[in-house]
């Protein structure tokens, strides 16, 4: 399990990859990874392309990290969820917080207005 952070230059964009299994041992660490974040950059970018299970546990670590953003005006999309992860995202409608694309490619037009919107 990992987590890798990358921050655009601007600060406006965050891509985090939570890499291999997310459950209730290593949930402090997306937590940590997530809920600064949450709170400062206007858009984070949940990249699932290397995460291989996400437990109830980090289910929750995720909505919670989406209503921290959603206080601030800042917004949360994942991307390359696949599988049963998708499904669990789908089901428990973390689907709705968290605005999912399918891969990274269809990204460019959702994130340009995302960060152009202006907050309310």
């Amino acid at each position: 399990m990992a987590i890798s952070v990358k921050t655009s230059p601007n600060g406006q964009v965050s891509v985090v990859v939570p890499a291999g299994d997310h459950d209730l041992a290593t949930a402090s660490e997306l937590r940590r990874a997530l809920y600064p974040l949450a709170t400062k950059v206007p858009l984070i970018v949940l990249n699932f392309a290397e995460t291989t299970l996400l437990d109830s546990t980090a289910l929750g670590v995720i909505v919670g990290a989406c209503k921290r953003a959603e206080a601030h005006g800042h917004h949360i999309i994942g991307v390359n969820a696949h599988g049963t992860m998708l499904r669990a995202l789908q089901i428990t409608g973390i689907g709705d917080l968290v605005q999912l694309a399918k891969s990274t490619a269809s990204l460019d037009v959702e994130i340009e207005q995302l960060l152009v919107r202006p907050k309310l």
